[in-house]
């Protein structure tokens, strides 16, 4: 018998921000560890081009990791504090 995935296992990269920002969920999840939607749209903005060139078997610039370790641990740290 197949075993059965949560449906965050089907989500892409480019629906984390549609799951994140979705009201109900920010209000109940993501509200008290982001604090400001903003920032997550913003860490989201700048980790799509890398994600993108990964994806597309591109070789990532010495730019592109710093953003990538950077707003990575933004995120991380946001989500520890709080859980």
């Amino acid at each position: 018998m197949a075993q059965i995935e949560p449906l965050i296992a089907y989500a892409d990269f480019t629906d984390y921000i549609k799951i994140i920002e979705r009201s109900d969920n920010w209000k109940r999840v993501f509200a008290a560890a982001f604090n400001r939607r903003e920032s997550v749209q913003e860490s989201f903005f700048r980790l799509f081009p890398i994600r993108i060139s990964v994806a597309h078997a591109r070789i990532i610039t010495l730019d592109d990791e710093m953003y990538l370790k950077v707003e990575m641990h933004r995120l991380s740290k946001a989500i520890e504090e709080k859980y």
